[in-house]
């Protein structure tokens, strides 16, 4: 039900409804009584008002519909999609945790519907088991946008703490200011719950998407993804490559872990550069003496290894240098690419002026 360009008729007929049952003293199930299509209502504080004005703007499949809201009684009073279907809290509890597959297809309809929230200003802000349903002929959809916010990024930090303990990201606790990446926390932790029944603070998955995971949940929110497109990527890439086994080696070589063209480039380039120079060090083996080749070999690896290592951050090596690793993502990444810089430049100058044997 679409309410952007309804008429006065229509709208009123949105809310020509009967109650049918309470979920609690401010939500409840109600009957329209022309269509007889059931809605959920919700009475809530009126500054909740514009968040969900322009959430009933919001068209996803992967999100529950909010079909209107208006103030009355000094309250916001809103009209949400009834959803036929089981929480994903019920599910797990039932299964004891899903299998890779599963938890991946359900985390790419999340990932859909915040892309589309996030998209429009939005931030959920409490991404749970519960607030998470699967309806009965097997889509997600996201629900319960009672503490939804539009950012406010002038300020230091949100006015009020909310969310759900062990899904609410630290700076939701009022650390600094709110924004996409705290859904993208919750995202992965619920991820890892959907796969190990358990909070990542217990025990993380050892599964295929542990470093997705991990870099989702990250302490800082400037080393977790910055967009839910970005993380479906990555999810999409792991989930394809299990059913293409060739893709599959292909992505775990450095430079093709990504579908960036430009580090296939670069990777390619130095690969061939790196068996060209091996074969030239071979040569020169038999035609001088091994400390020679030795030297040589020393010297051209900042030509070649260096910079290869640096520019694609190889085997994620910056998260594990006890000086780049206690840095932020964007930060590591500046000293990686200085570093590539000067033994690339170190490399060219040992080039030009080493007198290599013929």
């Amino acid at each position: 039900m679409d309410t952007a360009g309804m008429s006065n008729r229509q709208r009123f007929e949105l809310w020509d409804f009967t109650e049918e049952y309470s979920l609690n003293e401010s939500t409840s199930v109600v009957r329209n009584n022309n269509n007889g299509i059931r809605m959920i209502k919700k009475i809530m504080d009126k500054s909740l008002y514009n968040t969900h004005i322009a959430l009933s703007c919001v068209k996803n499949e992967n999100l529950a519909l909010i079909y209107d809201c208006r103030i009355i009684n000094d309250n916001c009073v809103v009209l949400e999609e009834f959803i036929n279907g089981e929480t994903l809290e019920s599910i797990i509890e039932k299964s004891g945790g899903l299998n890779e597959e599963t938890a991946a297809g359900y985390m790419l309809g999340i990932c859909n519907g915040l892309t589309d929230l996030h998209s429009n200003g939005i931030i959920h802000r409490d991404i749970t088991p519960s607030n998470v349903m699967i309806t009965y002929d097997g889509k997600i959809k996201i629900i319960d946008f009672d503490i939804a916010r539009i950012p406010d990024m002038t300020a230091a930090y949100d006015t009020a703490i909310l969310g759900t303990v062990g899904y609410a990201a630290p700076e939701q606790f009022g650390f600094r200011q709110t924004d996409v990446r705290c859904d993208i926390y919750a995202a992965g932790v619920l991820f890892n719950y959907m796969l190990t029944k358990q909070l990542p603070g217990e025990s993380v998955t050892q599964s295929r998407y542990k470093k997705i995971i991990s870099k989702c949940t990250s302490i800082d929110p400037e080393n977790r993804y910055l967009t839910a497109k970005k993380l479906k990527k990555d999810i999409c890439i792991i989930a394809e490559s299990e059913n293409r086994p060739l893709k599959k080696i292909i992505r775990t070589i450095p430079g093709f872990r990504t579908k960036n063209p430009l580090y296939a480039f670069f990777a390619i380039y130095f690969y061939m550069m790196a068996l060209g120079s091996q074969a030239a060090f071979i040569r020169m083996w038999i035609k001088t003496d091994i400390l020679k080749t030795i030297e040589y070999t020393a010297h051209f690896q900042f030509l070649f290894t260096l910079p290869f290592i640096f520019f694609t951050d190889f085997m994620s090596i910056s998260e594990k240098l006890p000086y780049t690793r206690k840095l932020n993502r964007k930060k590591r990444k500046i000293i990686f690419a200085v570093a590539g810089s000067v033994s690339l430049i170190t490399g060219l100058y040992l080039l030009i002026y080493l007198s290599v044997p013929a």
